[in-house]
């Protein structure tokens, strides 16, 4: 499985600060926008040559970092 993060620092309320806030139909409208936001996303392909070689080798090395964690017994 793949995991990015897409950080951008945006002034404002926290969503699940303002949630029970908002009118049914505003809640609709969140969830509609957050919907199409993510269509978005899932749409993009790799496509960049260097993305292509990049991921494999950052996915194996992250898969390596997950294997010794689990071998490794942590000390409390």
């Amino acid at each position: 499985m793949f995991h990015f993060s897409v950080v951008e620092v945006v002034e404002g309320d926290l969503l699940e600060d303002v949630w029970q806030l908002l009118s049914a139909d505003e809640q609709s409208n969140v969830v509609a926008e957050l919907v199409a936001g993510l269509q978005k996303l899932h749409s993009v392909r790799l496509s960049d040559k260097t993305a292509e070689e990049i991921l494999p080798k950052k996915l194996r090395e992250r898969s390596e970092e997950h294997t010794s964690e689990l071998q490794s017994p942590v000390l409390s």
